[in-house]
């Protein structure tokens, strides 16, 4: 007995102590078939020649956490009566005490190289999220980390988009279904095959079916961004709840780097907007008139001033031989679109003024070339007029925009509203001309609804009126002048330097002197 006792202790591994002191004591004792087993965790610590259950138990260890009885051959109760059997006994006691230290001691060993292996795998991850921008990239590295770590042979990525979450991207599943509706309060990891109420979701249902067994959410600051479906390890044995940390933080990982990526998109779209607006907005500012024509008699004045980097309204000023043409227009909607628009009335206001063509006939082409370029949701309103100076005349056509507002010698203020309906809104129509003296013209406003629908913080408008009793009192003042007041008295009435629309005026007066 000290010969063994000296071997298990120098000689013998304390893996193998166990099994070695197991068949001395079998020899010394004549049991032929024998097994120490461990009720608590249902484990086998050792076993020799046991091909049925054997009759005899012996309980060798019992306590709150450990149960360890041994079967046997033989009747333990005439066996073990001498002294030297209590002493072997005794000591088989101690050599399954070193052997259950041992596998406890082992369990933590592999537990803590387990954590250390996944918060490995969190760092190595980590820093490779920081250079992915791609959501394709992200979610294909997350699924290899899950594979290689959790060793799962099935994995599927949700992603939240509006009201559902979307099928992304799936591993080793056959068929899902490609949207998830009714989990969106899911927030803790959820275990299907423990969890069988969830089952109640067809869709929950459906994921169990394939191979589903997990279902990890993914979050981003309270809000659920995603979910991760997993399906069992490779050996066919459920996900124990010790990995439950590792992918609950290698889920907000990637969901973090997916909410990156899109900040970092958003920023490059938006910065490609901008770029593309300044653009637009340069050719825009382009279009209006740079060298007003001087006018022996008369002054002629225009600002535009857009509500965002890109507007709506348009005038044209350009002198042809012996006529002028002003005009002001107001393109539906904002931006790029509008601006393109602009473009196409520019285009066209300035070749067919060089024709010379008679206004209904300009406006009737403008009005179809409009009309085939955009949709039906794009029209204008639209007033040109032509000012012959050779026949002291003007003539003019409104195409349903804000009546400008003529100021005659006498002092009456009349409205220019002679014309037809918005271009673009039907192929051909008819267009009636307006017509008055160029010598009965004291001075002419043009200008766009972003004046008179000006609103301040009582959600009063601008007005006909007050621009009506303003033209009245600016009577002696330059064009020019005329125009700076009327820009500012329109912005302190809404006490805001910010236009709430595209604002336009174009002053046609008579000069001093004259």
């Amino acid at each position: 007995m000290i010969e063994k006792m000296r071997e298990i202790n120098e000689r013998t591994h304390v893996r193998e102590g166990l099994r070695s002191f197991m068949e001395y004591f079998s020899r010394k004792y004549g049991i032929g078939s024998c097994s120490v087993f461990n009720i608590s965790d249902n484990s086998i610590l050792y076993a020799r020649d046991v091909s049925a259950p054997l009759p005899y138990e012996l309980i060798l260890r019992k306590n709150g956490l450990e149960d360890v009885r041994l079967y046997l051959d033989r009747d333990p109760e005439g066996l073990f009566t001498s002294v030297e059997a209590q002493i072997d006994l005794e000591f088989l006691k101690s050599v399954i005490l070193n052997h259950l230290l041992y596998r406890s001691v082992l369990r933590i060993s592999k537990s803590r190289m387990q954590k250390k292996k996944e918060v490995e795998t969190l760092m190595e991850i980590s820093r490779e999220l920081i250079f992915l921008h791609e959501e394709s990239s992200i979610l294909n590295a997350l699924i290899f980390a899950i594979m290689g770590q959790v060793m799962v042979t099935k994995t599927a990525i949700y992603l939240n988009q509006s009201e559902t979450f979307s099928l992304k991207v799936f591993r080793g599943f056959k068929k899902l279904p490609s949207r998830l509706g009714m989990v969106k309060t899911l927030r803790n990891i959820l275990d299907l095959n423990e969890n069988q109420e969830y089952l109640m979701n067809p869709e929950m249902e459906e994921i169990h079916k394939a191979g589903g067994a997990l279902v990890v959410p993914m979050q981003y600051q309270n809000s659920i961004t995603g979910y991760i479906v997993l399906g069992h390890k490779t050996d066919g044995k459920s996900i124990p709840e010790t990995e439950y940390d590792f992918l609950f933080s290698l889920a907000a990982n990637v969901a973090f780097a997916l909410e990156n990526s899109k900040l970092i998109h958003e920023s490059i779209e938006k910065k490609r907007m901008e770029s593309e607006l300044n653009l637009a907005r340069e050719i825009q500012q382009n279009l209006l008139p740079k060298n007003i024509p001087r006018t022996p008699g008369w002054e002629i004045w225009g600002a535009n001033i857009p509500s965002r980097e890109v507007g709506g309204d348009y005038y044209f000023i350009r002198k042809v031989n012996n006529k002028i043409y002003i005009a002001i227009a107001d393109v539906t909607g904002k931006s790029v679109p509008a601006a393109l628009l602009v473009s196409t009335l520019h285009a066209a206001l300035f070749v067919l003024s060089d024709l010379e063509m008679t206004l209904p006939d300009l406006v009737a082409d403008i009005n179809h070339l409009i009309f085939s370029s955009t949709t039906a949701e794009q029209f204008i309103t639209f007033f040109i007029l032509e000012m012959d100076l050779e026949k002291e005349s003007v003539t003019y056509i409104n195409a349903g925009h804000n009546p400008p507002y003529l100021l005659s010698r006498s002092g009456e203020l009349i409205e220019l509203t002679a014309g037809g309906l918005l271009l673009g809104i039907v192929p051909k129509t008819d267009f009636q001309t307006g017509e008055f003296p160029l010598g009965d013209l004291e001075s002419l406003l043009l200008f766009t609804d972003g004046v008179t629908e000006a609103t301040n913080g009582l959600d009063e408008e601008y007005g006909e009126e007050r621009l009506k009793s303003h033209m009245r009192k600016c009577g002696g003042k330059s064009a020019s002048e005329w125009g700076g007041l009327l820009l500012e008295e329109v912005r302190r009435f809404k006490d805001s330097p910010v236009p709430q629309d595209d604002v336009t005026v174009v002053i046609l007066k008579k000069s001093e002197g004259e």
